[in-house]
């Protein structure tokens, strides 16, 4: 007793500046305590149990881990099963978050830093056509819409809130692979290199602001994908938009597109076989949500077709060495 009597004596003898700074040190260590350790934990072991009732597929985590001190979260090796839990319906290697809080702090406005997705890989299948067209992520829906209630789905439908203010430096979604299957017609479409990237996202920000940013050379909502086809064939795409009113302007261009992967999809139309052909596309585009509704503008249009190939069942009976078209253009409003 004597022992804590004299530590108490000892403590309220020390200087206050010391004493407010032990108890904001304490603190300190209890909250990097509970958000670097026990929040992980928790998460961890609760979250994939809480998506999978939720979800009615089997999720898996290996790991959750937070920064307490750059808030930064980090999720590793995430993944959702098939309904035969056979493959993977959707998985990533690597998600990465970092809350910028001084910055969010000085302009009230949700803040991010970074958003990293590191090997995204998901898995889209059309099982059954016609009618009752069903895709292999068709039961999620209905497990979910049979766990919401008519009132919360109609409280849903009814909230017109505004967009949210949020700025985000840095979107970068990096070694994506999706994979499309179609078992009406049988075709298999792998695309095994798929990055994005998203620039200064402001949700609130207008493409004339973007403009004027862009000769200071940043400006915000910068939009780049891209995606390699298995035969070696690709897409980019790039530009601007703005999300109230919805706009976007940009430029696509597909190089060296295998044709035939794609062929099957066609199958109810042509009776024939694409045995060969490659595309070639590019073209410029605006669309802008007006009070007349969506306006849709393309200009600079160019397309070519290279060696395509049609056979039938015994022989090749059409080929064609080229064929283009060039300063095609459309507007919805003409």
């Amino acid at each position: 007793m004597s022992k804590l009597n004299t530590w108490r004596k000892g403590y309220h003898q020390q200087p206050r500046w010391l004493r407010v700074s032990e108890w904001c040190l304490l603190a300190y260590l209890l909250y990097a305590l509970l958000l670097g350790l026990l929040t992980p934990y928790v998460l961890t072991s609760k979250l994939p149990a809480a998506l999978s009732q939720t979800l009615g597929r089997e999720v898996t985590v290996d790991t959750i881990s937070i920064n307490p001190f750059l808030l930064r979260i980090r999720v590793t090796n995430f993944s959702i099963a098939e309904a035969d839990q056979r493959n993977d319906f959707i998985r990533f290697s690597q998600l990465e978050a970092d809350a910028a809080f001084w910055r969010t702090l000085l302009t009230f406005t949700p803040t991010l830093e970074h958003f990293y997705l590191n090997g995204p890989y998901a898995r889209l299948t059309r099982e059954q056509g016609g009618e009752t067209t069903e895709f292999n992520f068709s039961d999620i829906i209905r497990h979910i819409q049979s766990q919401s209630s008519p009132e919360e789905a109609e409280e849903g439908a009814g909230d017109e809130s505004g967009i949210p203010h949020l700025r985000l430096g840095l979107l970068n979604v990096a070694d994506g692979k999706v994979e499309v299957f179609d078992r009406v017609s049988g075709a298999e479409l792998v695309y095994p290199d798929l990055a994005l990237e998203l620039e200064n996202l402001d949700t609130h920000a207008t493409i004339s602001d973007n403009a004027r940013s862009e000769e200071q050379g940043s400006p915000d909502n910068l939009y780049q994908v891209n995606v390699t086809t298995t035969e070696g064939g690709t897409l980019y795409v790039d530009g601007l938009f703005q999300l109230a009113p919805l706009a976007l302007t940009g430029k696509v261009v597909i190089k060296k597109l295998a044709l035939p992967p794609l062929w099957p999809l066609s199958d109810d139309i042509i009776k024939a076989r694409l045995t060969d052909g490659t595309l070639d596309f590019s073209v410029g585009y605006d669309m802008r949500e007006t009070e007349q509704g969506l306006r849709f503008r393309a200009n600079d249009g160019q397309l070519a077709v290279h060696s395509l190939a049609l056979s039938d069942t015994t022989r090749q009976r059409i080929a064609l060495e080229r064929f283009s078209l060039t300063d095609m253009r459309l507007d919805t409003d003409s």
